[in-house]
């Protein structure tokens, strides 16, 4: 039995609209960057109009490391472009 997905966000079948790659691109390079307040509000503007295809695109994209086209960070591994790493305040 073949276990491959139905949909790929490479399948040109179901195509995804250029602002909801606009919105995948955007949360990449967020999640580069360790923008949270960025990352969830990209996330609550791609909620609405997210398919499978458009899932399973960002999953693949965030995926991709340092071969994506916008990927000129990497989270919070001390690499070139790394976002600094957060220090905790506040009384716990």
């Amino acid at each position: 039995m073949d276990c491959k997905p139905a949909l790929s966000p490479l399948d040109d079948t179901h195509p995804v609209p250029a602002s909801v790659r606009a919105l995948i691109s955007g949360i990449v390079q967020a999640v580069r960057a360790g923008d949270d307040p960025a990352i969830r509000t990209l996330l609550e503007r791609l909620a609405p109009v997210a398919d499978t295809t458009a899932l399973l695109l960002l999953r693949y994209r965030l995926g991709l490391g340092a071969e994506s086209a916008d990927a000129g960070t990497r989270v919070r591994d001390g690499g070139e472009g790394a976002a600094p790493a957060r220090t905790e305040t506040g009384v716990s």
